[in-house]
C-alpha cells in the first residue's frame, strides 16, 4: 500500500483475495468497484501491512470497513457499501 490510497487494477478485482503489503503511516483507502445488489461480490482482504494503521475498504459510495494491520476479513460489496462478514 505504501503511503497512498489505492485503486487496484482491473485484474486485481477478478481475484478472490487481495493481500496488502507495506508500511502504513496513516489509514489508507482501498477503493474497489461499485456494486449493485444484482452484481454484489465478496473478497478476502489480508492486511499484512506494518504500522499502527488500517486499510479502509470502500467503494465510491456507501459504508466502509476498516481492516487492522495483521488481520484478515471477508468483505461483501453491494449497493449499500462494504460489510465485514468475518
Amino acid at each position: 500500500m505504501g503511503d497512498a490510497a489505492q485503486r487496484p487494477a482491473v485484474s486485481v478485482h477478478q481475484c478472490g483475495v487481495i493481500v496488502t503489503t507495506g508500511a502504513l503511516t496513516a489509514n489508507r483507502h482501498l477503493t474497489l468497484p461499485q456494486a449493485t445488489d444484482a452484481d454484489a461480490y465478496g473478497k478476502w482482504i489480508d492486511n499484512t501491512c506494518t504500522g499502527a494503521f488500517s486499510v479502509v475498504v470502500r467503494q465510491s459510495t456507501g459504508v466502509t470497513v476498516s481492516v487492522p494491520n495483521g488481520t484478515k476479513a471477508y468483505v461483501w460489496l453491494d449497493s449499500r457499501g462494504v460489510t465485514k462478514l468475518t
